[in-house]
């Protein structure tokens, strides 16, 4: 079969190129749907590592904040053991802050009185570190209270004396 006009050629040339097209579409429609559907899961993707690492830089904040604990703010104690609990976190305070404690017992008056515990602590050490107690005592995570504090003054040397009746817990 000879093509001997112009419009056989022009026929036959629109003819090959739908042909073509239409054979490219084919070969072409399933490499566009997957491309569309790996840029769906890139975005699903990208939101859930978003979320992964917001929820890692809060697990890092939480991790820095209860490290800086001392131990015994970090045990969770039944209602029996909270004397216990106070007083081992007074014993880091104290030693946190530079005090040398002489005396840690229950305070026998407060005993009954109140359902928090309440501790009477003897300690000696410079003003600064008396401070620092004090205000470690305060921002305590526990919740303890000075209720009474003595300060005197120890004869032959620049230590103060220090009694503190603090509850809590």
């Amino acid at each position: 079969m000879k093509i001997t006009g112009k419009r056989e050629r022009i026929l036959w040339a629109a003819a090959l190129t739908v042909l073509a097209a239409f054979a490219i579409k084919l070969a072409l429609e399933p490499l566009l749907a997957k491309a569309a559907g790996l840029r769906r899961s890139i975005r699903v993707y990208e939101a859930e590592l978003r979320e992964y690492r917001r929820l890692i830089s809060q697990e890092n904040r939480i991790k820095d904040f209860y490290g800086r604990l001392p131990a015994s703010a970090k045990l969770d104690t039944p209602a029996q053991d909270h004397l216990s609990a106070t007083l081992s976190l007074l014993e880091d305070i104290s030693r946190q802050a530079g005090l040398r404690v002489v005396d840690v017992r229950p305070a026998e008056s407060y005993a009954g009185k109140s359902k928090s515990p309440a501790v009477n602590i003897r300690q000696e050490g410079d003003m600064a570190a008396v401070m620092r107690f004090i205000a470690g005592v305060e921002s305590s995570s526990a919740n303890l209270l000075i209720r009474r504090l003595n300060i005197t003054a120890r004869s032959g040397g620049g230590d103060l004396a220090i009694e503190a009746l603090v509850s809590g817990c």
